[in-house]
């Protein structure tokens, strides 16, 4: 399959080697006025780069975002999947603490959307909104050409990433989620989490909710999460 250029760029530029940060960073915007929050995982650049930031953050928004390092996926898969753990808790803890008398929607871009489902599991959600998806983390880590050279490096091997993050495959979610709208954004071109992943993630969905699939034909990863930041603040208003 024809890949896309940036997403090749993208890679080559990118330094995901390095250990994980020993805290979690989220960033918490408020608008007491409004009756829903949004929930929000999302990779490291999606926050670092400020023409996406400013889409992904409107004004008078209520969020708590997520940011998943570029380091996040592991040579020790244990570990991304404790990582992941620790994200996860604590955006449930705080949705318990302040959240429940508001609707809450989660959005996931990228590797974000393993705890965007997860999350989904635990609350009833007004809109689910996923990006640039996959279906099963592992089997991504090793197709994906951000993330292979890691794994094969890795002295591991696919069932081990299997048996350490099964936890985390969007597409084991499916049947235990429901929210009332979701959407989910595909790049047909996309070789960082590759499109057929993210396709059987959306076929599975559609199987068992109403969902809307928007197919990127001629999109990689980058440009569909750059296409969809443009209508993010469409989708909050």
């Amino acid at each position: 399959m024809l890949g896309s250029l940036l997403d090749r760029i993208f890679v080559a530029c990118s330094n995901r080697n390095g250990k994980l940060p020993s805290q979690i960073e989220s960033h918490t915007f408020r608008n007491e006025d409004t009756n829903s929050n949004w929930v929000c995982f999302v990779p490291e650049f999606c926050y670092r780069v400020p023409f996406i930031r400013r889409r992904l953050i409107p004004e008078g928004i209520d969020m708590d975002i997520y940011i998943l390092p570029k380091t996040a996926v592991q040579p020790n898969p244990e570990l991304t999947h404790k990582f992941l753990d620790d994200i996860l808790s604590t955006a449930i803890k705080k949705q318990n603490q302040f959240y429940l008398k508001k609707r809450v929607n989660v959005l996931g871009i990228s590797l974000g959307n393993v705890l965007a489902f997860r999350f989904t599991e635990h609350f009833q959600v007004n809109k689910l909104i996923s990006v640039v998806p996959g279906s099963r983390l592992a089997e991504c880590i090793w197709e994906g050409i951000a993330t292979n050279k890691i794994a094969q490096n890795s002295g591991r091997i696919l069932r081990d990433y299997q048996t350490s993050l099964t936890d985390y495959n969007p597409i084991e979610s499916v049947p235990r989620v429901n929210p009332a709208i979701s959407e989910i954004y595909l790049g047909m071109r996309d070789l960082i989490i590759p499109f057929n992943r993210g396709d059987e993630l959306a076929k599975t969905m559609l199987g068992r909710h109403k969902t809307n699939v928007q197919y990127n034909k001629y999109s990689g990863h980058v440009e569909t999460i750059i296409s969809f930041s443009k209508e993010f603040p469409k989708i909050v208003a």
